[in-house]
């Protein structure tokens, strides 16, 4: 189980190192966001403005509505206000990782998985953490 900035405790999936062209309208910004990524994980190529960095792939519980600006919103689990989703962030979201490991099934399309997956991340965070 992972720990990801603004989201809390998911269950990680899958990760992929990618290679990402970056481009801003805005220098101001462009420079605060390479600047955040270049740490020990994103290897970041200033003058291509590409960035090498991992993805990984979390499933999280999150709202079933995006909000106006089209970002995901973190659900509440104890009020069941969402479904488990399979979200990418960055390498440098994660906060923590935790010990528990999770067996889940590998097919996670069908909508019977994701409940189970729900119901064991549920048992995981109000039981075991």
């Amino acid at each position: 189980m992972i720990k990801v900035k603004d989201f809390g405790w998911g269950i990680c999936v899958n990760f992929t190192k990618k290679h990402v062209e970056m481009s801003f309208k805005n220098k101001k910004k462009e420079t605060s966001f390479l600047n955040q990524l270049s740490d020990s994980s994103t290897k970041v190529n200033m003058a291509e403005k590409t960035v090498e960095t991992y993805f990984i792939d979390i499933l999280l519980y999150v709202k079933n509505t995006l909000e106006v600006d089209m970002k995901l919103v973190r659900g509440n689990i104890e009020e069941n206000d969402g479904q488990m989703g399979v979200v990418s962030v960055f390498l440098n979201s994660i906060e923590e990782i935790s010990q528990v490991k999770v067996n889940i099934p590998q097919d996670l399309k069908p909508k019977e998985n994701l409940k189970m997956i729900e119901k064991m991340h549920y048992e995981v965070l109000f039981i075991t953490i």
